[in-house]
Parts: structure tokens; sequence; C-alpha cells
């Protein structure tokens, strides 16, 4: 799926703790599809995304992110006209050799 990063910013809360924030919008296009014998015609649309993060620098070479993220793609049928909402919760760790 193609994207484009639209903005993305960090700010320092402390030396050890920042926070982050980004806004991602693209498009997505879904391949004709076969199921259960019926066929879905390929499509397409825009997509937008939004995310939060919250960094924890232990020490000059480890740290840990904790993120949300937030995705709106559009729906594969016409037809049904439903939206995919997608929440991600996560983790990341960081390792500077």
């Amino acid at each position: 799926m193609p994207s484009l990063s639209v903005e993305e910013a960090t700010s320092p809360l402390s030396s050890f703790w920042s926070a982050g924030a980004k806004l991602l919008g693209g498009y997505v296009r879904y391949p004709k599809l076969s199921l259960a014998g019926k066929t879905v015609p390929s499509a397409g649309g825009f997509t937008f995304g939004t995310g939060m993060s919250l960094s924890f620098k232990v020490n000059s070479s480890y740290g840990m992110r904790l993120f949300l993220d937030y995705n709106l793609l559009p729906p594969h049928s016409k037809s049904s006209n439903e939206y995919m909402n997608m929440l991600t919760l996560g983790t990341s760790f960081i390792v500077l050799l």
C-alpha cells in the first residue's frame, strides 16, 4: 500500500522521555477477489492514519517505545460501503551499537 507521510513530530518531555505523533495519508488498491464462488471486483480508495508514541531512553544504547496507531481503510466492495477501522497498540525496543 503506497502511503505518504503528511506530518510527523517528536517532542522531548525530559532527558529520558519523549512523545511523538504522526499523520499519514495514502491510497490502497484491492485486487479482484473470488470467495465461495462469488467474485468481488477490484477497488481502491484513499486511506488515513494517525498515531502517537511515548519513548523512554533507558541509557545511551537502549530505549523503548509504546505506540498507539489508528488506520481507516476504504471498503473492498463498493456495494457494502463498510470502511475498515484498525487500532494497533504495540511496543518497540531500540538497541544502538
